[in-house]
């Protein structure tokens, strides 16, 4: 079991395919409804630009990154929301066997 950060990962010369960008739009569409705690959403909002703008970021990053390492599975936590998100659905579009498991308010309980 290799443990990678993506801190400081960055790609900015990999382009996205265009199922990659929708997915970004998509994940930072939840993350602004998430972090607002409403439905309605302004696309020229601040806090929507800065998550399109860091799901962009960690889009390119885990494509460069998981094109180059080739990992046999991908495990991450919380695979709906925010960079884990949208890293999660960058391994699904490189069929990637990928597994997220998530929590939730409820104590002792976990889904996978």
């Amino acid at each position: 079991l290799d443990i990678v950060s993506f801190l400081t990962a960055r790609a900015p010369y990999m382009p996205l395919p265009a199922e990659l960008v929708e997915a970004v739009k998509e994940v930072s569409l939840y993350d602004t409804q998430y972090t607002l705690q409403n439905e309605e959403v302004d696309f020229e909002s601040d806090i929507y630009k800065l998550r399109l703008n860091r799901n962009r970021e960690i889009a390119q990053a885990a494509l460069a990154w998981l094109r180059q390492s080739k990992p046999d599975v991908v495990i991450v936590p919380n695979g709906t929301i925010q960079e884990l998100g949208v890293f999660y659905r960058v391994a699904r579009h490189l069929k990637i066997p990928t597994v997220t498991y998530e929590f939730s308010d409820q104590r002792q309980r976990i889904w996978v």
